[in-house]
């Protein structure tokens, strides 16, 4: 009996015991999995909020209307640096509602109706563009006063270049030329050499406002026009190109109707051609800034274009802040000018980036230093308005860099971590910009700039978009990632995008001279934060045997083909696709 009982409470115990530790191993799997679902949390999240971005940024260069996508995304990230994962996953979810709506119940993309009428045709844009001539060029940057610089010109492998030069700086006063400034410039050039001199109407003694850095009415034609020919003349046909007063949408760089700057365009184009008949007109363009999908000062650019568009060569459109952008902001003008009945070829006599105004922190800034401005009671028209708004935005970085990494890499002062990476996200821009600029039918962009002088007020914005430092002496990574682009595109005759499954794919196929191949390669990818994301795979198909594939900070590798595919690992980085003619790649490193 006793016996009995034993074994009964035994076998009790070892039930005991078992349920014990099938108790802590499940206990231990729970503390395992809600490890791993903490840990594993933020990171879906984050690969969640980066598809939402991706999305968000997709509709915008399409055209629509993303203002509520962007303030949910200013949102998002405040949730997620407070690590409330919960908020984070509601707002994502009232965020994928909003896409919904805005890709299939009506909510159209802003249609473009100008006041009383409704003429502007939907922008529809090509993906193919093709190049007569070497499209690349760089410019020396604010401020020329001299300064010998086209041995770095030449050293990018390009011959194109310009400067800018003022009508106070070349006529001080009335019948008194000064002409050192042109002539260092034109002591540098040789026949290869490709030119343009952009000419500011500012005066203080010949204009209609007297200020040394605005563009105005001239107070007599007739001195503009010798101001003008007296420049081309002395040129001697060394210059091929010449513009007028730029960014006339901006105000403080051209205070004056749209009548007055016809009237100074047709006397700027009469000069022109009668000092050099060869020489070509680019009218002062537009600054590339969008009030939502139609362009600033629309109605000033209409003007021009109905009443001055015999008096052009080519119009001009500056390319800054987001690059992906640029295909919509082009074809808008593209399709003005069909609308309007004529049609001219689009330069860019001013692209780059990064610039701060690309990222939402430093759009906060922007607004807050306007709100500045507007208590200190300027004028819109005044001009100072713009120097001290650019001056506030600058002391407003400075002082909330502390508590934003990217805010730091635009100070002058940025740690040396944030300084390298901000380095890397120029590099990739430079090729990145280029290549959306030109598939959109650019047909010359001079890159702004090779140098920088500390212009007041602006270093915040141009500071650090530069290919050297401002004495010229050092050349930065992004100058040897231009010099490298060039090379790659030596010879360019053709630039087409291709199609490929997924949108933020970016597949763009190279012509060059002599019918040789190559292709250019991305995925979008937010600005900041998308290098830290893994590689991607994608299957490239091509009759090459071997593919060399070189990135824009130079590094190559060599890939064979199988059965006409080769893998390639993709990221935000560019890679510049080629084939390899040789057996031996044995030479290539792996990236």
């Amino acid at each position: 009996m006793n016996k009995g009982i034993k074994f009964v409470n035994g076998i009790e115990e070892k039930m005991r015991q078992k349920t014990i530790i099938a108790l802590l191993v499940l206990t231990v799997l729970f503390v395992l999995q809600s490890y791993v679902y903490a840990q594993s949390q933020p990171r879906q999240l984050r690969q969640n909020y980066q598809q939402l971005r991706s999305e968000s940024q997709r509709l915008k260069s399409q055209g629509y209307n993303v203002s509520e996508l962007i303030k949910l995304d200013c949102q998002i990230r405040q949730a997620y640096e407070e690590r409330n994962f919960e908020k984070v996953e509601e707002l994502h979810h009232e965020a994928e509602l909003v896409i919904r709506k805005l890709k299939g119940l009506g909510s159209k993309k802003i249609e473009f109706i100008v006041q009383k009428e409704r003429i502007i045709p939907p922008v529809i844009w090509s993906t193919k563009a093709t190049f007569a001539e070497p499209p690349f060029g760089v410019t020396f940057g604010h401020r020329y006063k001299g300064e010998t610089f086209i041995q770095y010109i030449k050293e990018l492998a390009i011959n194109q270049t310009h400067i800018s030069l003022r009508w106070l700086t070349i006529e001080p006063k009335k019948g008194r030329f000064d002409w050192k400034y042109l002539d260092n410039f034109l002591g540098q050039i040789d026949k290869d050499t490709i030119a343009l001199i952009r000419l500011k109407s500012c005066s203080n003694w010949a204009t209609k406002i007297k200020h040394a850095k605005t563009s105005s009415f001239p107070l007599s034609l007739e001195d503009y026009y010798n101001f003008v020919y007296q420049t081309v003349k002395r040129c001697k046909s060394k210059v091929k190109y010449f513009e007028n007063d730029w960014e006339a949408d901006v105000k403080g760089q051209w205070m004056g109707t749209a009548e007055e700057y016809v009237k100074t365009l047709k006397i700027f184009y009469k000069a022109v051609k009668e000092a050099s008949p060869g020489a070509k007109v680019i009218v002062g363009g537009h600054s590339g800034g969008f009030n939502g999908n139609i362009p600033g000062n629309k109605t000033f650019f209409d003007h021009i274009f109905k009443e001055g568009k015999d008096y052009f060569d080519f119009f001009d459109i500056h390319l800054y802040d987001d690059l992906y952008t640029i295909p919509y902001r082009v074809h808008w003008f593209k399709n003005r000018m069909k609308e309007l009945g004529f049609e001219k070829p689009i330069v860019c006599t001013e692209l780059g980036g990064p610039s701060p105004f690309q990222f939402e922190e430093a759009k906060e800034i922007k607004n807050e230093a306007i709100e500045i401005l507007k208590k200190r009671e300027y004028k819109k028209e005044d001009y100072n308005a713009v120097k001290n708004y650019l001056k506030i935005a600058r002391e407003l970085a400075q002082e909330k860099s502390k508590d934003s990494p990217i805010l730091q890499m635009f100070i002058q002062s940025s740690p040396p971590q944030l300084e390298e990476k901000r380095h890397r996200i120029h590099c990739r821009d430079i090729v990145q910009r280029h290549t959306l600029a030109l598939s959109s039918g650019i047909a010359k962009i001079w890159y702004w700039s090779l140098t920088h002088r500390n212009v007041r007020g602006f270093s915040i914005v141009f500071g650090k978009m530069c290919l050297t430092d401002r004495e010229l002496n050092k050349r930065h990574p992004a100058f040897y990632s231009y010099q490298r682009m060039v090379k790659k595109l030596k010879g360019l005759q053709s630039i087409e995008r291709l199609e490929t499954k997924d949108e933020d794919l970016y597949l763009f196929k190279i012509k060059n001279k002599g019918g040789k191949k190559a292709y250019i390669l991305w995925e979008r990818r937010d600005l900041f934060t998308g290098e830290e994301e893994s590689s991607i795979t994608f299957e490239f198909k091509t009759s090459w045997k071997n593919v060399k594939i070189t990135d824009v900070f130079g590094k190559e590798k060599v890939r064979s083909t199988k059965r006409g595919l080769v893998t390639l690992e993709i990221t935000d980085t560019p890679l510049y696709l080629e084939e390899l003619e040789r057996e031996d790649v044995s030479s290539y490193n792996d990236l």
